[in-house]
């Protein structure tokens, strides 16, 4: 009796490593409005669209405490998801949602191949994560769906034009452009069997060119030195914060716009700068930004709307976590 139902145990382990479940997959942690999130389910939503690659390497070699912790909020998320899903289908009973939503996901198909390479390399990362081209497409379905509902309820943020001034009046110095200062330097560095005179008299050659009218750039990128140039033209750009105006590279300190060094030791070698110009910070005025500044109050009040209606759909929904569940989040939601 007892090696029937040791048999039967082993038997219903292989059948459900056939079936590709874990033990304990199968496990129910929540239900939200009656429909069950299980482990499984997480251990697909983390893997599959929660973590990045990096964050999915890196979890499956994490301490239990830390794959713990990235469960819990992935399971967050998923409740949320759904609570939003679960509103959506009832707001919209309409096929054209449907139409819009099948038309934006072959869109999203084609450009995910399209970054990926092929559509070969599209799903052999889909594989690689774990999941069907099903699950995917399903996915985005429910994100585009999501937003949608979303954009419909919360799309009315209405910004008044004193508010906007308001902002940028508080916020001024976040458009603040700071000034620049391009030149351009060319470092003349000994060769193995070179002497110092020599790389001396090597540089005094170029600065002679430079003086007689060669163009600096053309000789940066015929002398400059190997690994000492920014750009293959020598030039190079600093940005001057507002709280230092005076600042300027010591390389090009006291030059004019247009003037040229002359020789400067630099490690073993020589350099020749010359400054290019000068170009003075300023704060872009309102008529600028405006529209800047027009999105980003729209998209903070949407977010407060959003916020808004999630905490209204968390009141109204029936969450039930299970023990399972409740052991993972802690208190739950």
């Amino acid at each position: 009796m007892l090696s029937l139902l040791f048999f039967g145990t082993v038997l219903l382990f292989f059948l459900a490593a056939a079936l590709g479940n874990e033990p304990g997959a199968q496990t129910v942690l929540v239900r939200v409005n009656g429909m069950p999130i299980t482990e499984s389910e997480l251990k697909g939503f983390v893997e599959g669209f929660y973590l990045t690659q990096e964050g999915r390497e890196h979890w499956r070699q994490a301490p239990a405490f830390e794959r713990r912790s990235v469960k819990s909020d992935a399971l967050m998320m998923m409740i949320e998801r759904r609570l939003l899903i679960q509103e959506a289908k009832s707001e919209f009973d309409d096929r054209r949602v449907d139409k819009h939503i099948d038309e934006t996901v072959d869109r999203i198909v084609k450009e995910a191949e399209k970054e990926a390479g092929s559509r070969i390399n599209f799903m052999n990362d889909i594989h690689r994560k774990g999941i069907t081209l099903k699950e995917w497409k399903q996915f985005q379905a429910d994100t585009v769906l999501i937003q949608s509902y979303l954009g419909e309820k919360t799309g009315g943020a209405h910004v008044r034009p004193a508010e906007m001034e308001e902002y940028y009046r508080r916020n001024k110095k976040a458009f603040e452009v700071p000034a620049k200062i391009h030149y351009r330097m060319i470092y003349i560095a000994p060769t193995a069997r070179e002497s110092r005179e020599e790389v001396r008299s090597r540089a005094g050659h170029v600065l002679t060119l430079l003086d007689e009218g060669a163009d600096f750039g053309r000789l940066a990128r015929q002398y400059c030195s190997a690994g000492a140039e920014e750009s293959e033209d020598g030039l190079r750009v600093v940005e001057v914060p507002g709280d230092a105006p005076d600042w300027m590279p010591p390389l090009v300190r006291g030059l004019e716009p247009g003037e040229i060094s002359e020789l400067k030791e630099r490690g073993n070698g020589y350099v020749i700068s010359k400054l290019e110009n000068v170009v003075s910070g300023h704060i872009r005025g309102f008529a600028e930004v405006q529209d800047k500044i027009l999105r980003r109050l729209e998209e903070k009040k949407m977010a407060k709307m959003q916020e808004k209606l999630l905490e209204k759909v968390r009141k109204d929904a029936e969450v039930e976590f299970t023990e399972a569940g409740r052991e993972l989040t802690g208190n739950g939601f």
